[in-house]
Protein backbone atom coordinates (compact mmCIF):
# COMPACT_ATOMS: atom_id res chain seq x y z
CA UNK A 1 0.00 0.00 0.00
CA UNK A 2 1.01 3.56 -0.57
CA UNK A 3 1.98 5.60 2.46
CA UNK A 4 -1.17 7.74 2.08
CA UNK A 5 -3.38 4.64 2.13
CA UNK A 6 -1.58 3.32 5.22
CA UNK A 7 -1.94 6.73 6.85
CA UNK A 8 -5.70 6.69 6.21
CA UNK A 9 -6.09 3.18 7.65
CA UNK A 10 -3.90 4.04 10.65
CA UNK A 11 -5.91 7.21 11.31
CA UNK A 12 -9.06 5.04 11.27
CA UNK A 13 -7.58 2.84 14.01
CA UNK A 14 -6.12 -0.12 12.12
CA UNK A 15 -3.28 -1.49 14.30
CA UNK A 16 -1.48 -3.28 11.45
CA UNK A 17 -1.51 -0.17 9.29
CA UNK A 18 -0.12 1.81 12.23
CA UNK A 19 2.63 -0.78 12.69
CA UNK A 20 3.59 -0.89 9.02
CA UNK A 21 3.51 2.90 8.79
CA UNK A 22 5.82 3.11 11.80
CA UNK A 23 8.24 0.66 10.24
CA UNK A 24 8.21 2.66 7.02
CA UNK A 25 9.10 5.84 8.90
CA UNK A 26 11.91 3.92 10.57
CA UNK A 27 13.39 2.72 7.27
CA UNK A 28 12.36 5.58 4.99
CA UNK A 29 10.32 3.30 2.74
CA UNK A 30 8.04 5.62 0.76
CA UNK A 31 8.28 8.34 3.43
CA UNK A 32 11.03 10.47 4.94
CA UNK A 33 12.97 8.66 7.66
CA UNK A 34 11.80 9.87 11.06
CA UNK A 35 12.48 7.80 14.19
CA UNK A 36 10.14 9.88 16.37
CA UNK A 37 7.20 9.40 14.00
CA UNK A 38 8.14 5.73 13.63
CA UNK A 39 8.03 5.31 17.40
CA UNK A 40 4.73 7.19 17.62
CA UNK A 41 3.01 4.90 15.08
CA UNK A 42 4.50 1.69 16.45
CA UNK A 43 3.49 2.69 19.98
CA UNK A 44 -0.06 3.34 18.77
CA UNK A 45 -0.06 -0.04 17.03
CA UNK A 46 0.95 -1.72 20.30
CA UNK A 47 -1.79 0.11 22.20
CA UNK A 48 -4.40 -1.05 19.67
CA UNK A 49 -3.17 -4.66 19.41
CA UNK A 50 -3.51 -7.79 21.49
CA UNK A 51 -1.81 -11.13 21.91
CA UNK A 52 1.05 -12.25 19.68
CA UNK A 53 0.82 -9.19 17.44
CA UNK A 54 1.29 -6.94 20.44
CA UNK A 55 4.40 -8.78 21.61
CA UNK A 56 5.94 -8.53 18.13
CA UNK A 57 5.13 -4.83 17.94
CA UNK A 58 6.62 -4.26 21.39
CA UNK A 59 9.95 -5.62 20.12
CA UNK A 60 9.93 -3.12 17.26
CA UNK A 61 8.95 -0.37 19.67
CA UNK A 62 11.91 -1.19 21.93
CA UNK A 63 14.30 -1.26 18.97
CA UNK A 64 13.14 2.15 17.73
CA UNK A 65 13.21 3.61 21.26
CA UNK A 66 16.95 2.96 21.38
CA UNK A 67 17.35 5.64 18.68
CA UNK A 68 15.52 8.32 20.69
CA UNK A 69 16.06 10.49 23.73
CA UNK A 70 13.82 10.18 26.78
CA UNK A 71 12.07 13.44 25.86
CA UNK A 72 11.39 12.24 22.32
CA UNK A 73 10.00 8.96 23.64
CA UNK A 74 7.71 10.75 26.08
CA UNK A 75 6.39 13.10 23.39
CA UNK A 76 5.88 10.30 20.86
CA UNK A 77 4.01 8.15 23.43
CA UNK A 78 1.37 10.82 24.11
CA UNK A 79 -1.17 9.81 21.40
CA UNK A 80 -1.04 6.15 22.47
CA UNK A 81 -1.40 7.11 26.14
CA UNK A 82 -4.43 9.26 25.32
CA UNK A 83 -5.92 6.38 23.32
CA UNK A 84 -5.42 3.95 26.22
CA UNK A 85 -6.86 6.41 28.71
CA UNK A 86 -9.97 6.95 26.55
CA UNK A 87 -10.33 3.22 26.04
CA UNK A 88 -10.05 2.61 29.79
CA UNK A 89 -12.61 5.34 30.52
CA UNK A 90 -15.07 3.95 27.97
CA UNK A 91 -14.57 0.39 29.20
CA UNK A 92 -15.12 1.45 32.81
CA UNK A 93 -18.29 3.39 31.91
CA UNK A 94 -19.72 0.38 30.05
CA UNK A 95 -18.87 -1.96 32.93
CA UNK A 96 -20.46 0.38 35.46
CA UNK A 97 -23.69 0.29 33.41
CA UNK A 98 -23.88 -3.39 34.31
CA UNK A 99 -23.12 -5.17 31.05
CA UNK A 100 -21.61 -8.58 31.76
CA UNK A 101 -19.53 -8.48 28.58
CA UNK A 102 -18.06 -5.09 29.47
CA UNK A 103 -17.42 -6.22 33.04
CA UNK A 104 -15.65 -9.32 31.76
CA UNK A 105 -13.54 -7.29 29.32
CA UNK A 106 -12.53 -4.79 31.99
CA UNK A 107 -11.86 -7.52 34.55
CA UNK A 108 -9.76 -9.50 32.12
CA UNK A 109 -7.79 -6.44 31.10
CA UNK A 110 -7.09 -5.42 34.67
CA UNK A 111 -6.20 -8.96 35.68
CA UNK A 112 -3.87 -9.66 32.76
CA UNK A 113 -2.55 -6.22 31.79
CA UNK A 114 -3.07 -4.09 34.88
CA UNK A 115 0.31 -2.42 34.68
CA UNK A 116 -0.01 -1.57 31.00
CA UNK A 117 -3.22 0.37 31.55
CA UNK A 118 -1.44 2.41 34.22
CA UNK A 119 -3.73 1.49 37.10
CA UNK A 120 -2.53 2.00 40.69
CA UNK A 121 -0.22 -0.98 40.91
CA UNK A 122 -0.09 -4.52 39.59
CA UNK A 123 -1.61 -6.35 42.58
CA UNK A 124 -4.31 -3.71 43.07
CA UNK A 125 -5.24 -3.87 39.38
CA UNK A 126 -5.44 -7.67 39.52
CA UNK A 127 -7.71 -7.51 42.58
CA UNK A 128 -9.96 -5.01 40.82
CA UNK A 129 -9.95 -7.33 37.82
CA UNK A 130 -11.22 -10.17 40.02
CA UNK A 131 -13.99 -7.88 41.33
CA UNK A 132 -15.18 -7.10 37.80
CA UNK A 133 -14.89 -10.74 36.73
CA UNK A 134 -17.00 -11.70 39.75
CA UNK A 135 -19.71 -9.22 38.73
CA UNK A 136 -19.73 -10.66 35.22
CA UNK A 137 -19.83 -14.25 36.51
CA UNK A 138 -22.74 -13.39 38.79
CA UNK A 139 -24.63 -12.38 35.64
CA UNK A 140 -23.82 -15.71 33.99
CA UNK A 141 -20.87 -14.71 31.81
CA UNK A 142 -19.29 -18.04 30.81
CA UNK A 143 -15.75 -16.76 30.31
CA UNK A 144 -15.75 -14.96 33.64
CA UNK A 145 -17.05 -18.07 35.42
CA UNK A 146 -14.43 -20.27 33.80
CA UNK A 147 -11.56 -17.90 34.57
CA UNK A 148 -12.62 -17.32 38.16
CA UNK A 149 -13.17 -21.05 38.61
CA UNK A 150 -9.60 -21.69 37.52
CA UNK A 151 -8.36 -19.00 39.91
CA UNK A 152 -10.18 -20.63 42.84
CA UNK A 153 -9.01 -24.07 41.73
CA UNK A 154 -5.35 -23.07 41.91
CA UNK A 155 -5.42 -20.00 44.15
CA UNK A 156 -3.93 -16.69 43.12
CA UNK A 157 -2.58 -14.79 46.11
CA UNK A 158 -1.42 -11.89 43.93
CA UNK A 159 -5.05 -11.25 43.00
CA UNK A 160 -6.42 -11.94 46.46
CA UNK A 161 -7.96 -15.32 45.54
CA UNK A 162 -7.39 -18.19 47.96
CA UNK A 163 -7.61 -21.80 46.85
CA UNK A 164 -11.22 -22.93 47.36
CA UNK A 165 -12.29 -26.11 45.57
CA UNK A 166 -15.96 -25.69 46.46
CA UNK A 167 -16.08 -22.18 45.01
CA UNK A 168 -14.10 -23.36 41.98
CA UNK A 169 -16.65 -26.09 41.31
CA UNK A 170 -19.56 -23.64 41.73
CA UNK A 171 -18.03 -21.41 39.07
CA UNK A 172 -16.81 -24.11 36.71
CA UNK A 173 -19.99 -26.19 36.66
CA UNK A 174 -22.22 -23.59 34.93
CA UNK A 175 -19.42 -22.79 32.49
CA UNK A 176 -19.16 -26.49 31.60
CA UNK A 177 -22.95 -26.68 31.24
CA UNK A 178 -22.74 -23.85 28.69
CA UNK A 179 -20.07 -25.66 26.69
CA UNK A 180 -16.84 -24.03 27.87
CA UNK A 181 -14.18 -26.64 27.09
CA UNK A 182 -11.48 -25.01 29.25
CA UNK A 183 -13.78 -25.19 32.26
CA UNK A 184 -14.42 -28.85 31.44
CA UNK A 185 -10.68 -29.58 31.48
CA UNK A 186 -10.36 -27.81 34.84
CA UNK A 187 -13.31 -29.58 36.41
CA UNK A 188 -12.01 -33.01 35.36
CA UNK A 189 -8.67 -32.49 37.08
Amino acid sequence: LAAADLQKLADEGDPQASWILGLRFETGSGVATNAVTAYQWVTMAAARSKGVHRSLIEKDKDRIAAMLTAVQIEQARQPAQEFLQNQKTNMLAAAEKGGAGAQYALGLRLYTEGDTVEWQDWSQARKQGVEWLTKAAEQGHVGASALLGRMFLNGDSGAGVTKDLVQAYRLLEPAVAQGNSLALVDILQ
